[in-house]
């Protein structure tokens, strides 16, 4: 390959990195026993409460943060194809890379699925997982060539935001991060004012 073709091609798997984090896309075997470990059953009680908290917030994008994760990512998508201002044709071919790069299963098949394989022996396990990669990377060789010809379609001014969608989605997660601890404080302050005054 030349050097000149190795840029392009560089430049089209960066867009396609960018697309997969906003899609969301996980390594199901990994994603089954990460969620597995958390432990269901304190994260949706702690889920339970920040929701509320979210929802009573000052700040518009403190009640988006408390969304659920598949519709967190479905909404950066829609707003990325807006950035985008994609055509009939352009948004065809993304609606297609999504779906190759969408979550293949949902919460309660995870759930059982990781049951079952903590229920297998240590072979079986390991032939399990090894079944899910093999299935991941069949997915992901499919989302590559649907990738690249979404990006193909793409003119100059568009791939340069989907090239830089990385960097401006981890400042947007950095500012809301200091939201969040902005807002923790204030409320750490205000429930201290409130004891000191004879508060509950």
């Amino acid at each position: 390959m030349t050097k000149k073709q190795t840029r392009p091609m560089t430049r089209i798997l960066t867009g396609i990195t960018l697309a997969a984090l906003l899609a969301g896309s996980t390594v199901a075997g990994f994603s089954i026993a990460q969620e597995h470990q958390r432990g269901e059953g304190k994260q949706g009680e702690r889920g339970g409460m920040m929701m509320e908290r979210g929802q009573k917030g000052e700040h518009g994008h403190m009640r988006h943060g408390y969304m659920h994760g598949g519709e967190r990512m479905a909404e950066h998508r829609e707003r990325m194809a807006e950035r985008l201002d994609l055509d009939e044709e352009q948004r065809a071919l993304w609606d297609e890379f999504h779906e190759h790069m969408g979550p293949h299963h949902d919460r309660e098949q995870r759930r059982d699925a990781m049951q079952e394989m903590m229920d297998q022996g240590f072979t079986d396990r390991l032939e399990r997982m090894e079944r899910w990669s093999a299935e991941h990377a069949e997915r992901m060789g499919k989302a590559r060539e649907a990738g690249e010809r979404l990006y193909e379609a793409l003119d100059e001014e568009q791939r340069q935001k989907l090239d830089e969608a990385p960097r401006q989605m981890r400042e947007h997660m950095r500012e809301y991060r200091e939201d969040r601890r902005g807002n923790g404080q204030r409320q750490d302050g205000e429930r201290r004012g409130g004891q000191g005054q004879g508060g509950y």
